[in-house]
């Protein structure tokens, strides 16, 4: 027998009482195998069964014998039965590619509405984070204590480290007094350069300007404080200008950072400063 290609629609219980009806008509007649195979292949059926099916083998049983339904052809006789054959594959195939295109076409909405299900889904799951977030008072204000906490930490440790080079000995309320002084501006600084951030590329822009100024002035300045002043002006000013100048080296970019740097180095040649004597 010709195997059909893999784009058959699939057999019906019809189809398959149909042929089961046939081969018991053209059995009845004592008509040869060769007779049975012509004329079952002429009705048209066999070209919608699997290729596996093997009508003709009395022994072989398939999983849709099993349960036929009953079929108003089991009583005709074998003419009319060829006859009725005859006239139902005539128009069959054509009703059977329409019905094909009409489940390709049902299977291509269905695709297409879970698809849109998937997005409308993952919409809706979006809103309902965002429903349910942070209040954005909130955000900042633990943005403000994330950034504001090391910078402070940084504070003191540098104070300290210039107090010890003064062998002098600070304690632990005076520390506290002098970041309770500093800890309110840096605060407010730190909020409208890192929390609020400019949303557009001429903000951004104009952020990096003033950060890249800031921290050029606050580096020549912390160094020549350094190097020039007396210690009582070490100790007030460079804590403050070495807390700020590292702040804005970590939030600039690394074109303007590598700038400022070059700025306050060319500072540091102009005034002649010796810093590692």
């Amino acid at each position: 027998m010709a195997s059909s290609s893999s784009s058959r629609p699939a057999p019906s219980a019809a189809d398959a009482a149909l042929l089961r009806a046939a081969v018991e008509a053209t059995q009845a007649e004592d008509i040869s195998r060769e007779e049975q195979e012509r004329l079952i292949a002429a009705t048209g059926i066999l070209e919608r069964l699997p290729p596996d099916f093997i009508p003709f083998d009395p022994e072989n049983k398939q999983p849709f014998t099993s349960a036929r339904p009953a079929d108003r052809r089991d009583g005709m006789r074998p003419s009319e039965l060829r006859a009725q054959l005859a006239r139902e594959s005539a128009g069959r195939p054509a009703v059977e590619w329409a019905s094909s295109d009409e489940e390709e076409e049902g299977e291509g909405s269905e695709v297409d509405s879970m698809d849109s299900y998937g997005q409308d889904d993952a919409t809706s799951l979006a809103q309902r984070q965002e429903e349910s977030g942070m209040h954005p008072v909130m955000e900042q204000t633990l943005d403000l204590f994330i950034w504001g906490m090391p910078f402070a930490f940084m504070f003191v440790l540098m104070d300290i480290m210039i107090q010890q080079q003064y062998a002098q000995h600070p304690t632990a309320l005076r520390e506290f007094g002098r970041l309770l002084g500093t800890l309110p501006f840096l605060l407010v600084f730190i909020y409208f350069t890192a929390i609020r951030k400019p949303r557009t590329p001429r903000g951004h822009f104009l952020m990096q300007t003033f950060l890249t100024v800031i921290s050029t002035v606050s580096g020549a300045s912390f160094l020549y404080i350094y190097s020039k002043s007396p210690y009582h002006l070490v100790i007030r000013r460079t804590p403050p200008l070495g807390t700020l100048w590292m702040y804005t080296m970590v939030r600039l970019d690394l074109a303007p950072s590598l700038g400022s740097l070059a700025v306050v180095y060319g500072c540091v040649r102009y005034w002649g400063l010796k810093l590692f004597d």
